[in-house]
């Protein structure tokens, strides 16, 4: 029997995308002007994400927490995570830079509010600022787009569900000159996740990203303008290779130990089970998360 789970899906991203439009309108000024503007943002991404995504859990997978995948990564996965966390990052960096050439001073390397709040100074100001701005939205949007939206649209296949958790979590951002990093970054975690079958795999590489963006992209810019952008490409893109080579390399290594232990993919539904591909992409929730993305992206 077929069971179409997108709908629900689409409605709980349609929710966090009207309440992250809401967050939005709270000026970063205000924020930054708070006793702790750092544990402000915080909780206000815990409110915006994680607690519709519990309450969602709770409703929807009592029965079936295994298809969430929260389990931890192995050893094993430890040098393929690293690989994906440098193809992440250079492939980033890479993508940022020619934005930023193409766009000048219209593009935004980072958001508003880690603008107006900085790195943070001293060590609990860096502390703050890593848990603000790597490790909450990293274990927040993993657990929305790579948890719960890849367990609920793989009742139309695997490819459906990546690209749906990678969408969501592109438009999730609200930025259209950001929105190929964003896509990029979004390939790589859902490919980290279902290589590991773990999405506290992806939160930890995301987490490890988010810092450095964090902390070390301002310096990637002032590397480039005393260095000169040929030699910066050249080395960027060489390393990018390398990385992408080896995650590819210990991908593979890990999928052949899944078949000698006789594990089967966890993310197979049954082709009498499967919804179509035309039902899933027609998600009406789905639909107006992009009518949402569009209003306030281009034309707010």
């Amino acid at each position: 029997m077929k069971r179409n789970t997108t709908i629900g899906a689409g409605v709980l991203v349609l929710i966090v995308f009207v309440l992250n439009c809401m967050l939005r309108f709270v000026p970063a000024a205000s924020v930054a002007n708070d006793i702790n503007p750092y544990l402000t943002v915080a909780l206000l991404q815990l409110l915006v994400f994680m607690i519709p995504s519990l309450i969602y859990t709770k409703l929807r997978f009592a029965e079936r927490v295994p298809s969430l995948r929260l389990r931890l990564p192995r050893l094993r996965h430890l040098l393929f995570m690293f690989a994906a966390l440098g193809a992440i990052v250079l492939g980033s960096t890479l993508i940022n830079y020619g934005m930023s050439l193409a766009l000048g001073d219209a593009y935004q390397a980072s958001s508003s509010s880690a603008k107006a709040l900085g790195a943070g100074s001293g060590a609990i100001g860096g502390l703050y600022a890593v848990i603000a701005f790597a490790i909450v939205p990293a274990v927040c949007e993993e657990y929305l787009f790579r948890s719960i939206i890849c367990a609920e649209f793989e009742c139309a296949g695997i490819a459906p569900a990546a690209m749906f958790s990678v969408a969501l979590f592109a438009m999730s951002h609200f930025s259209v000159m950001r929105l190929p990093v964003y896509i990029f970054s979004g390939a790589v975690l859902v490919f980290v996740m279902y290589v590991t079958r773990s999405v506290f795999a992806s939160m930890i590489v995301h987490t490890a990203a988010n810092a450095v963006a964090l902390f070390f992209e301002s310096l990637v810019y002032k590397v480039v303008n005393r260095q000169g952008i040929v030699i910066f490409i050249f080395i960027a893109a060489t390393l990018f290779l390398f990385f992408c080579a080896l995650a590819f390399g210990e991908a593979e290594k890990i999928y052949r130990r899944y078949a000698l232990g006789g594990v089967k993919a966890d993310h197979r539904v049954p082709k009498k089970e499967r919804v179509g591909l035309f039902e899933a992409m027609l998600c009406p929730p789905a639909l107006a998360c992009v009518v949402v993305f569009v209003v306030m992206s281009v034309v707010v």
